[in-house]
């Protein structure tokens, strides 16, 4: 059993003083050992339950720090199967994704859990969507929120968060939008929501319910996170072809409608990647630089335990399938951390929630232009137990993977990368 951090016990401290607690730290720092231990705390009787949401492959993780931090109590792995909470006591864990069956929902409407927590919480920052509202009819008096990226736009996506937390203290979006932000008249919507009106007086009205520190704040310690930038140079068959479809397609978009304007050229920017990551995934006969890259990488690093990410799902196959390692995609989980030396697996899949601070080398054969996806991903393994540090390859061969690298870097908006896309500007800021 780990024993918490100073600062761990902080939010586990504040975080009892109220119904509803939202715990925000940055990718790494332990936010699952936060939310068990305070868990632990509020267990006043039998029957006691717990219910954990989060999403699917971070199940297993969930139950093994359960099991360490109680010295191996059993836990329940609700699926889409009808369950009687009613004659049950302890510890559950769901996929979020199970909410949508409705035996699920209504077996979960038939009990009151002692505590619920909700993992990767930023998934319900959309008010509207129906894992959002599934939650919220949960009955529970103690509710734990986790999520290293509590804000991806603005500060507007916390409301559907803190709602949950604390219906009676935000119990209406626009008038919490109105009292506390920045709102303009929009040119694509009705209203721009932008920054808060008194940023102090904001943080304040925060703070009794959700906590925030950096890494920098809580572990200056902590080893260095090495970001290398490295350059591939594709194969003369993938640099042919990746020229012939950048130079000859006509992109239907036009710079004053938004609404085709993003989408398509969007798309076209993935398929220009998916050409430079590995053409074979558009049935295209040519040899990839970048997993000619790897190949030598690995051959040169063999007992260095690394961790591959891409965005593509028929990459990370082949690459599994190539090396016989083991696999972490959407719908699929082969992974054996204590016995993993080479794992493969795709952003989306990979980014949220899994410990993977047993690797020294992380290597991206593409990027995410989403600034909030590529840094949960490179967190994956660099956390508040490493002891030395740890080395992140960033791949790029083309224009328009070093245009995503700087969107990363810049935290542009998708309008901004469209723009220098659609320009075909060589030279960017």
């Amino acid at each position: 059993m780990k024993k918490p951090y100073p600062f761990q016990q902080e939010a586990i401290a504040q975080a009892l003083k109220v119904p509803g607690f939202l715990v925000a730290d940055e990718c790494g720092l332990g936010k699952t050992l936060t939310a068990i231990e305070i868990a632990k705390l509020v267990r006043y009787a039998y029957p006691w339950r717990c219910l954990v949401i989060c999403p699917p492959s971070l199940i297993a993780q969930w139950c093994d720090a359960i099991g360490e931090q109680t010295m191996g109590t059993e836990v329940t792995v609700v699926n889409r199967l009808p369950l009687d909470f009613q004659n049950l006591s302890g510890w559950f864990v769901m996929s979020v994704y199970d909410l949508s069956a409705i035996h699920v929902r209504s077996a979960l409407s038939t009990v009151i859990f002692d505590v619920v927590i909700v993992d990767e919480a930023h998934r319900m920052k959309n008010r509207k969507t129906k894992t959002a509202e599934w939650i919220k009819h949960i009955n529970v008096p103690r509710r734990i929120a986790l999520t290293g990226t509590p804000m991806e736009k603005n500060p507007a996506d916390l409301w559907s968060i803190l709602n949950w937390l604390q219906p009676d203290v935000f119990p209406v979006y626009w008038g919490w939008v109105m009292a506390n932000l920045e709102v303009t008249a929009g040119y694509f919507e009705k209203y721009k929501v932008g920054g808060p009106q008194d940023p102090v007086a904001f943080a304040k009205m925060l703070s009794p319910y959700m906590i925030r520190r950096t890494k920098e704040q809580v572990a200056p310690q902590l080893p260095e996170k090495i970001v290398i930038e490295q350059h591939v140079s594709m194969s003369p068959e993938q640099q042919e072809l990746h020229d012939a479809i950048r130079t000859q397609t006509d992109i239907e978009a036009k710079v004053w409608d938004k609404t085709i304007l993003i989408p398509n050229a969007l798309a076209m920017l993935v398929r220009l990647q998916q050409i430079a990551s590995d053409p074979h995934l558009l049935g295209f006969d040519a040899p990839s630089g970048k997993l000619q890259w790897l190949d030598d990488f690995l051959k040169d690093h063999p007992d260095e335990p690394t961790v591959i990410f891409t965005r593509f799902r028929d990459v990370a196959i082949h690459i599994a399938e190539k090396y016989s390692t083991d696999i972490v995609i959407g719908g699929r989980r082969k992974y054996n951390p204590d016995a993993c030396k080479l794992l493969v697996g795709t952003i989306d899949a990979m980014g949220e929630g899994l410990n993977l601070q047993w690797a020294n080398n992380a290597i991206f054969i593409d990027a995410h232009w989403s600034t909030i996806k590529m840094t949960q991903a490179m967190d994956r393994i660099h956390r508040i137990d490493i002891k030395e540090p740890k080395n992140i390859y960033l791949l790029w061969s083309c224009h328009e993977d070093l245009l995503v690298l700087k969107a990363i870097n810049e935290k542009w908006t998708e309008s901004e990368l469209v723009y220098y896309f659609l320009n075909k500007v060589d030279e960017v800021p």
